[in-house]
């Protein structure tokens, strides 16, 4: 069996292709659009980072939780491999939050899954420069959605709606709840 489609730099489409995929098992799934307050989340074990045991200053990220035997996280570009229990993720992606400053703090986006792959609509324009030049190469399938972009209000993680927004902690609590 081969892995689930997958193309550097673009977490939001990896992600609403997985998401439709059934070999992430029958479970609920939910869709986490993470972001900080500033435009930009700190980071770690994602394969992108300048160096190992470095955070990479994302704007935003996009993972699938699926729950099936507690919540499993499937983040395509993570080095810690997927899926694993949210729990780890949270704590080897987020770490040091203490030390990071609070704008760079994760904030996620939490959607049903089905919302996010009803809903989500990119024209990859925010892949490229100011001249048209792609700053990553697209991936060889057709963007979702049918035209336009709704990608950066979904990610900007200050706008209340769609879903719920929350801290670490509250995502958690609100993990619990749904078990």
């Amino acid at each position: 069996m081969t892995g689930p489609p997958y193309h550097p730099f673009y977490c939001e489409e990896n992600i609403w292709l997985l998401a439709q995929d059934p070999r992430c098992g029958p479970g609920t799934r939910l869709v986490l659009l993470i972001s900080g307050t500033s435009g930009r989340v700190a980071m770690w074990h994602q394969r992108a980072a300048p160096r190992v045991g470095e955070p990479i200053p994302w704007d935003y990220h996009v993972v699938l939780l699926v729950q099936q035997n507690g919540w499993q996280t499937w983040d395509l570009d993570t080095d810690l491999g997927a899926p694993i229990p949210v729990e780890t993720w949270l704590s080897a992606c987020f770490p040091h939050q203490t030390r990071v400053r609070p704008g760079f703090r994760p904030r996620f986006r939490i959607l049903p899954a089905a919302e996010y792959v009803a809903t989500l609509r990119t024209d990859r324009s925010h892949m490229r420069d100011d001249d048209g030049t792609w700053l990553h190469p697209p991936p060889s399938w057709p963007p979702p959605g049918n035209g336009g972009s709704n990608l950066r209000a979904l990610a900007e993680i200050t706008r209340p709606h769609p879903g719920l927004v929350v801290d670490q902690a509250h995502l958690l609590a609100y993990l619990a709840a749904q078990t």
